[in-house]
């Protein structure tokens, strides 16, 4: 089974599913990579993703190596695909990407964040 969290966690923010209940177990299987566009989650030993989407986006996703159309819905398409395509995936879905300060933008948050407290710095 893919962990979502292992792979793709410094890069992507990780999300849950909606069946999994506020505050219960964190069940690798329902964890999901939301995006702009869809989100990915697992699907057993693969991955799998779920686009909301326009007819441009589906014959986009469509050429991509590996894809497999699972379903045809009325709002979007479900397919599957290989971990070799997921980059790909990830920029048409537009993944939302974790934040990344730089040292100097942590520094001064440090600052203020004292400032506030009344802290001696």
């Amino acid at each position: 089974m893919v962990n979502l969290h292992e792979k793709y966690s410094k890069r992507y923010r990780i999300g849950w599913d909606e069946s999994r209940p506020r505050g219960g177990f964190k069940d690798p299987q329902l964890m999901t990579l939301r995006g702009r566009r869809g989100h990915v989650y697992v699907d057993g030993d693969k991955l799998c993703a779920a686009l909301d989407c326009t007819v441009y986006l589906v014959n986009k996703v469509k050429k991509i190596p590996g894809v497999k159309i699972l379903q045809y819905g009325d709002d979007g398409i479900n397919f599957s695909f290989s971990e070799d395509s997921f980059r790909q995936i990830a920029k048409i879905i537009q993944l939302y990407r974790r934040k990344k300060l730089s040292e100097a933008h942590k520094e001064k948050l440090r600052k203020n964040l004292q400032k506030v407290r009344g802290m001696p710095q």
